[in-house]
């Protein structure tokens, strides 16, 4: 009984160590590929210079009315500008 209960902890280390190292290393190489990717392959951004298309005056009062019935009459709209 006792060599059972034994080999079964023995196991249950080599187990557990054998999944921690396995872990460690997925997260450390996890780590040095997004320091690679990061290093020698930049996001590049895109600015777009263009002007904003205006908003036309219906969706302005749409988006006045629901300020206006959420902030109980509160609430100031100090700039509108649409995203694409």
């Amino acid at each position: 009984m006792e060599a059972s209960v034994g080999n079964a902890l023995y196991l249950l280390t080599v187990g557990m160590l054998t999944v921690f190292f396995i872990l460690t290393m997925v997260v450390v190489s996890g780590r040095l590929l997004i320091a690679f990717v990061n290093r020698f392959m930049p996001e590049t951004k895109e600015v777009n210079r263009s002007q904003p298309e205006a908003i036309n005056d219906n969706t302005m009062r749409i988006i006045e009315a629901a300020v206006s019935k959420l902030t109980n009459s509160k609430g100031i709209i100090e700039k509108v500008e649409k995203h694409s």
